[in-house]
């Protein structure tokens, strides 16, 4: 899917463009299992900051990017992340927003590109980037500190996006112990002795199960 949508986004460009590297990331992202135990995986960083230099580099607006770069991210980069989705779509927006202001170049290493992605000679640029790959300006993710970038992009999580998931069980759990007739001080102990806390991550009490009873 995600693949299409770029070849539609480049549907207006030379089609070489698309790099076999681009491509079999667009398909399959991060392929773990390419990967020998001692070596490195790229992280959601990497990939992103790399992408992001590449729509750069076949001048694609910085919004097309990102339009096509947070879905991408936060679908097919997701499981190599620990970040939730609101998290993932703020740090792709700012890895864009800092690649496309960076003046860095393009540097995809050809065949020993980080990712372990395909390449071939026969690609457009494969020249080209032979020859960066000696060049110290080039764009290259190892030149990036990207832990520290991921923190100072993504914001903390707020107590409701913190608590949100667990929140949304206590309510499927309170709405079947209110439908049983169970009574509401039962209700409230059970919700806390399973651990769920409300909303805003307190424990439950007689006037929040009220509240959230009457407003579900």
């Amino acid at each position: 899917m995600h693949l299409i949508n770029l070849r539609e986004i480049l549907k207006h460009h030379d089609e070489s463009t698309l790099f076999p590297c681009v491509a079999d990331l667009a398909e399959n992202g991060i392929e773990v299992d390419r990967f020998a135990s001692h070596e490195r995986v790229p992280s959601r960083q990497d990939v992103t900051q790399f992408l992001a230099a590449w729509f750069r580099y076949i001048n694609v607006a910085p919004e097309v990017c990102q339009d096509w770069m947070v879905g991408y991210c936060t679908d097919v980069l997701a499981p190599i992340s620990s970040s939730s989705k609101s998290q993932i779509r703020h740090s792709t927006k700012s890895n864009i927003k800092y690649v496309y202001g960076s003046g860095v170049e393009l540097n995809c290493r050809c065949g020993d590109n980080v990712f372990k992605a395909t390449c071939k000679s026969t690609c457009p640029a494969y020249e080209e980037m032979l020859e960066r790959r000696q060049d110290a300006g080039s764009f290259s993710i190892d030149k990036v500190d990207t832990k520290e970038f991921e923190k100072d992009a993504e914001p903390a999580l707020s107590c409701k996006e913190k608590y949100r998931d667990q929140f949304i069980e206590a309510i499927r759990i309170m709405r079947m112990h209110h439908a049983n007739n169970v009574a509401r001080k039962e209700i409230v102990r059970i919700l806390n002795e399973a651990g769920f806390r409300t909303r805003t991550g307190k424990l439950w009490k007689l006037g929040t199960l009220a509240y959230e009873l009457k407003n579900r």
